[in-house]
């Protein structure tokens, strides 16, 4: 056996595969036997179908954990994945089984017309495009791109002979399972491990082929991207305090500008992914100024990635060290005011809505933003000292 091949067969050995199929497995024969008491005590209908929506579920999770292994294998990586709810809420599952549906929709409408080759040559091209839906599926995770011929005959011809063998081997292991499935309940649930052990190798056997084949299959994407910024970030992170200590001691020295100069390649490095690592550090500098003047770009960002929770409390930072701290795009302040539910976050709501009509005087959108403020004020806060002193400002703007 080579190398390559061994290697192969002991992937679904490591622990996360292995617990994967240990926790797959446990549940199928806690199934069988609850199955097995309640066919006994009460003819199966306590179990009959929670029992089918539970074997359904088993069954979902493991293909999704398949597919992710096929989908993080083609990127060259070397170890299994850990089962996840995030990789079972992404409904790869749900798409291969519409694709299913779809095709044996078409496979009954043929048969049910005596179109009886059509069906056959249907069943055929189910049967041999089936790996490659796999595939697709676990790349685009795009269920047009699992049905279309094109797409499936395209990655068949350019996988080759490692298509062919997987179309092979894929046969074999439903014949296996087959074959188990109508030797009895208990011949099926001996072989039930070694048929996952043997799905979780094939997986990944997808993977590898067309990682590959990565260069024709997916020419437009940088497969090494992602450790290059893995390599970057700890490269640039054995820099960073000595960067921060420069800009510090700038600070000290009144020079703002090239303070900020000094932090903003490593704050806005990966999309700022390192914003809150730097962050922690800058924000207890005596001097809040880069703090501050890197808050406002930021907050953008957290609110695309829908976490207005956290961008409410960098504003409550920012006001507590600028009263004049505001928003300067209107899109974002409203999300922020909209996304408040706690008392303290309706404070900062009030203080920027109320900031930036003084930092926008002749704004179109003053005095909406007064009104909205001094609801809050009111309904919210019940501050009758801030709610007066709005509905002044409301009054002079009307002038």
């Amino acid at each position: 056996m080579s190398a390559k091949t061994e290697s192969l067969f002991r992937y679904p050995l490591h622990l996360e595969s292995l617990s994967a199929l240990v926790f797959v497995t446990a549940f199928a024969y806690l199934l069988a036997l609850a199955s097995i008491i309640s066919l006994v005590f009460s003819e199966g209908a306590p179990i009959y179908m929670v029992g089918l929506i539970a074997a359904f579920l088993l069954v979902a999770i493991f293909f999704e954990y398949g597919l992710e292994i096929i989908s993080i294998s083609c990127r060259g990586k070397s170890l299994p994945p850990a089962l996840s709810v995030a990789m079972i809420d992404r409904g790869r599952f749900s798409r291969q089984l519409v694709m299913m549906l779809f095709f044996g929709s078409v496979m009954f409408g043929a048969f049910s017309r005596d179109l009886d080759y059509l069906g056959f040559l249907l069943i055929c091209f189910v049967a041999l495009t089936f790996p490659a839906s796999l595939a697709l599926n676990s790349l685009y995770e795009d269920l047009y791109e699992i049905i279309n011929p094109v797409t499936l005959i395209g990655f068949m011809v350019i996988t080759g002979r490692h298509y062919l063998l997987a179309t092979l081997v894929f046969a074999l292991l439903v014949t296996a399972f087959y074959a188990a499935a109508f030797s009895g309940v208990f011949g099926f649930l001996l072989f039930l491990p070694l048929g996952l052990y043997g799905l979780l190798v094939y997986f990944r056997f997808l993977g590898l082929t067309i990682y590959r084949h990565r260069a024709s299959l997916l020419p437009e994407k940088d497969f090494g991207a992602e450790d290059r910024r893995i390599k970057q970030f700890y490269d640039d992170n054995e820099k960073m305090h000595e960067v921060l200590e420069s800009a510090y001691w700038q600070l000290k020295e009144n020079r703002v500008d090239v303070a900020i100069d000094l932090i903003r390649p490593l704050i806005e490095l990966g999309n700022w992914a390192r914003f809150d690592a730097i962050f922690e550090i800058v924000s207890q500098w005596p001097n809040k100024q880069p703090g501050l003047y890197f808050l406002k770009p930021y907050i953008p960002q957290l609110l695309a990635r829908r976490n207005a929770m956290r961008a409410l409390d960098l504003c409550h930072w920012g006001l507590k060290h600028d009263t004049d701290f505001t928003l300067e795009n209107e899109t974002d302040l409203e999300q922020l005011v909209a996304a408040c539910v706690s008392r303290q976050q309706f404070v900062v709501a009030v203080k920027l809505l109320d900031n930036f009509v003084d930092s926008n005087p002749g704004h179109e959108s003053a005095t909406r933003y007064l009104s909205l403020a001094a609801d809050i004020c009111q309904d919210r806060l019940h501050h009758q000292e801030k709610f007066d002193e709005l509905k002044d400002k409301l009054q002079t703007l009307d002038k």
